[in-house]
């Protein structure tokens, strides 16, 4: 009993001290971080959510463009919320209370993701997933005023509260679930279309249209507010606006794909085309349009012109989705300052490659190029680590009947959805790191999996 109670300690004292190691190394990280690498706390979006909060604030109006006399729904309520509220803390430091906020979250993050084990009933040591954690994409998110992290850490705990029901069958996971999905859609609506798929799910696991009515007002409660708010105030029950932005941009990249043109030369033969046909004014572009608020450009010219262009043009998207998810697996230089005539730069490394000068790449005028480590080595290594997790995960899921359950299913589901949705019109990895916790848990399963089936073989060995 003394040496069983022994063991116990030892391994809560080993748990403990683990966790304390990687909350060190975190915690340096993102120090060395903002003070060696950041200089810019805001994003190209910042403004919009600034303004957002700042017209709550005084007005008790939302406009996501600074201007009360033209609320919005482009720009969901969500982080300029968070926004107002650190501004009603601390108006003056506002900015660096979201920061302080956001790498709280990130420590809370990690926690859950290096214990997912045994959520997932998987016998690995966390310690495996501990290098996932210092991706530098998740420390420049984390340490800019942008949606991207709390839409990343609010979907991280919807995909873990359901599948750890999948596990318990405890409604008060599944309740949790429904809570952060509903959050995360007014940080960034993305997972909109997936709840179809998270109630279908459901349904199916335990076969209760109780559950299932239970997440649905659940989310209502959450999501109701800014439905009606958008009804009231602009008359029109869609969620975001956003959506015929995206539906322009589609149509963007396939012109621009057809005719071999720039973005510029694309942009502007689609506005050319929208606007001699509506006999609209010369000087519009059809994005500007688009995120105004004037319902009839909104809900029927720009949709209705942009799916016609994309629809005539369907058969460049494959092309087009190739080249936006190699795209979204390499660091773009417009985050990390990383220029195109910088050898890190994905298309200087090729070149590097072709003239077979790889050394120059990390070494410069003789010195060691740290940058090239920190911003290619290590994070190329782990988004191949991820892609491969995903590729292998995919094939067991499809060649290995036991492998196939609703935890397995759900996990695929949820990635192979947050793929579709986000790279075939981006140039930029941050949308990647939505998914890349849970393509980290995919590379987790495919180790677990072969060290049962190594152990396997061993035992049938021995008979």
């Amino acid at each position: 009993m003394g040496g069983l109670q022994y063991n116990l300690n030892l391994s809560i004292m080993n748990t403990i001290r683990s966790r304390v190691i990687i909350f060190l190394l975190l915690n340096a990280s993102i120090l060395v971080y903002l003070i060696i690498v950041k200089d810019n706390l805001l994003g190209s979006d910042s403004t919009a959510y600034i303004q957002g909060a700042e017209s709550l604030l005084k007005h008790g109006v939302f406009s996501s463009m600074g201007d009360i006399n033209t609320p919005d729904n482009f720009r969901t309520i969500g982080y300029p919320i968070v926004i107002a509220l650190t501004m009603i803390i601390n108006h003056e430091h506002y900015i660096s209370v979201v920061i302080a906020i956001q790498v709280v979250l990130l420590y809370l993050m990690f926690v859950k993701f290096v214990n997912i084990g045994s959520i997932l009933n998987i016998n690995l040591y966390p310690i495996i997933l501990v290098p996932f954690i210092f991706h530098p994409e998740f420390l420049n998110l984390a340490t800019s005023l942008q949606t991207e992290f709390l839409y990343i850490f609010t979907l991280f705990l919807f995909f873990i509260f359901t599948v750890k029901y999948f596990k318990t069958r405890n409604i008060k996971d599944l309740a949790l679930s429904a809570v952060f999905i509903a959050f995360s859609l007014h940080i960034k609506p993305v997972y909109m279309f997936f709840v179809i798929v998270y109630l279908a799910i459901v349904f199916l696991f335990d076969k209760k249209i109780k559950n299932v009515v239970i997440v649905m007002l659940i989310m209502s409660v959450i999501i109701a507010p800014w439905v009606v708010r958008n009804k009231v105030t602009l008359d029109t029950y869609s969620f975001t606006s956003s959506k015929n932005f995206n539906l322009l941009c589609y149509a963007y990249t396939l012109t621009k794909a057809k005719y071999n043109l720039t973005d510029a030369e694309a942009s502007k033969k689609v506005d050319s085309l929208i606007i001699d046909k509506y006999k609209l004014k010369r000087n519009s572009s059809m994005l500007d349009l688009v995120s105004s608020q004037n319902n009839e450009l909104i809900d029927k010219i720009i949709p209705i012109e942009a799916k016609k262009i994309i629809f005539e043009n369907i058969e460049y998207m494959p092309e087009i989705y190739i080249k936006g998810v190699l795209r979204g697996f390499y660091l773009p230089h417009t985050i990390y300052n990383v220029e195109k005539n910088n050898p890190v730069h994905i298309s200087g490394f090729i070149e590097k490659v072709k003239q077979k000068d790889i050394k120059s790449i990390f070494f410069t005028q003789g010195d060691f190029n740290y940058s090239a480590m920190y911003f290619y080595v290590l994070p190329y290594t782990l988004n191949l680590l991820v892609i491969t997790g995903l590729l292998g995960f995919s094939f067991l899921w499809l060649t290995k009947k036991q492998f196939r359950t609703y935890q397995t299913t759900f996990i695929l589901l949820f990635v192979l959805y947050g793929l579709a949705v986000a790279f075939p019109t981006t140039n930029n990895s941050r949308y990647m790191m939505a998914y890349f916790p849970q393509m980290a848990i995919m590379f987790l399963y495919l180790l677990n999996y072969f060290k049962i089936a190594r152990r396997d073989v061993s035992e049938c060995f021995r008979r």
